[in-house]
């Protein structure tokens, strides 16, 4: 199962806090072997063997569950404007408000400001544009949200390492260099976005690859 975020408060890929979740199964187990589990017989205590095949069998049911659903979803829905979704915060920035705006408008790219608690605040989540309740791309912006921390910095990169250990992809944008030249920076920041987009295609081919040869 994929590494998919946690202390930026509720689950901070999917807006209202529940991110959506990849599983991913990766075992030498035949699927064969726990697809057609025995049943338990009255009075008997199921063994680890038993219990561990229920879960794999489990998982690949919630895996194809998911999958059913957002296809289902992205059938009913058409092309649509990208919105932009800015949230509470105690340490609001203009820039960061005004960077969505301008992606939205200019470029079809959705997101949320300020996405998650304020210790682990994502400043923009970019909206994934096939999964309307996915995210791509995380982009921190200035961290004025720790002037009040005695060393901003030092929790700055504590945040971001811990944001990366649970599966985030992070592209860090200061203000000053980005008005310096604004269309490069946005070009930049695009370009990583259709990057993450190509590598979770290869990924998902790999993966349905892997279980047609099952």
């Amino acid at each position: 199962m994929s590494p998919r975020r946690g202390p930026a408060g509720p689950h901070p890929r999917r807006p209202g806090g529940h991110r959506r979740h990849e599983i991913h199964l990766v075992t030498s187990i035949p699927a064969s072997a726990y697809r057609a589990l025995p049943p338990v017989l009255a009075g008997q205590v199921p063994g680890g063997g038993w219990l561990l095949f229920a879960y794999l069998a489990y998982a690949e049911q919630m895996a194809e569950a998911y999958e059913a659903a957002h296809h289902q979803i992205a059938d009913s829905a058409g092309p649509s404007q990208a919105g932009v979704h800015i949230a509470a915060s105690a340490s609001p920035s203009a820039f960061a408000a005004s960077l969505a705006r301008t992606l939205a408008e200019r470029h079809n790219v959705g997101s949320t400001v300020y996405w998650g608690n304020e210790g682990f605040c994502i400043d923009l989540a970019l909206h994934h544009p096939r999964r309307r309740e996915d995210v791509t791309l995380g982009i921190l912006c200035d961290g004025v949200r720790f002037a009040q921390a005695e060393d901003p910095v030092e929790w700055d990169i504590f945040r971001t390492g811990i944001l990366e250990c649970q599966g985030w992809r992070l592209h860090r944008l200061w203000s000053p260099d980005f008005f310096r030249d604004p269309d490069g920076n946005t070009r930049k920041l695009l370009r990583e976005m259709k990057e993450f987009l190509k590598q979770e295609e290869q990924a998902e081919a790999m993966v349905k690859s892997a279980g047609a040869e099952e």
